[in-house]
């Protein structure tokens, strides 16, 4: 993905979400962090060369120490109590601004060789062109933009991942990529990603390093997926 700044944003999950009134928080961190680390591993096989993490380093795994990646990541972190959400904004105004950039929600599963393709496609147009990934119910889960500006700051939000057409009022021309990739946010998502990921036509979703972390979140969480 040469020539492309890539972002990957970590929002602060609601108290009050499906998964959080029914996960013990620290299982949630875990699959957070999984779904995290699984997207930097594919974002470096598809061709990243640098990847800025809106969050913090603790969220990283330590087999990026080994493999050489940890080298090739940049974190950007707020301070406690800081909102989240604007200084995500604040922090993209000035890393990337009038930079071709692609960012993307770090809870995102589904993530493939394809989808990259598919935004790196599009990118390379070279015209004033949006290409958003949302999942079927249209949130808004990332986006590839020749020229990052203040008015994309509308994605990020503390309410969760905002509506997909609400986003694309103010956008002239773009490109809306849905198959496969979905957020991890309610009960239904995470059966959705222990389906997938049970099949193993899809194992290209998934290392096995990954997988097994999360089998065992699977196997803590099996009530919620009957």
């Amino acid at each position: 993905m040469t020539g492309i700044n890539i972002f990957l944003y970590c929002p602060t999950r609601k108290t009050d979400s499906e998964l959080t009134r029914c996960i013990d928080g620290a299982i949630l961190d875990r699959l957070d962090r999984i779904l995290l680390n699984n997207s930097i591993e594919i974002l470096f096989i598809g061709g990243a060369e640098t990847i800025t993490i809106i969050g913090t380093l603790e969220l990283l795994d330590p087999v990026f120490r080994n493999n050489g990646y940890i080298e090739k990541i940049v974190c950007l972190s707020p301070e406690t109590g800081v909102n989240t959400a604007i200084f995500a904004a604040d922090a993209l105004a000035k890393a990337a601004a009038n930079k071709k950039a692609f960012i993307l929600f770090s809870n995102t599963a589904g993530l493939g060789a394809k989808l990259l393709d598919d935004m790196k496609n599009i990118l390379n147009i070279e015209e004033e062109v949006c290409a958003i990934y949302s999942t079927a119910d249209g949130k808004l889960l990332g986006l590839g933009v020749l020229h990052y500006d203040e008015s994309i700051a509308g994605m990020f939000s503390e309410d969760g991942a905002v509506d997909t057409l609400e986003f694309v009022k103010d956008v002239d021309r773009y490109f809306i990529l849905r198959e496969g990739v979905y957020g991890v946010e309610t009960k239904a998502d995470l059966k959705r990603l222990y389906t997938v990921l049970s099949n193993r036509e899809n194992n290209h979703l998934c290392s096995k390093y990954f997988y097994d972390q999360l089998t065992e979140i699977f196997i803590e969480t099996k009530e919620l997926l009957k």
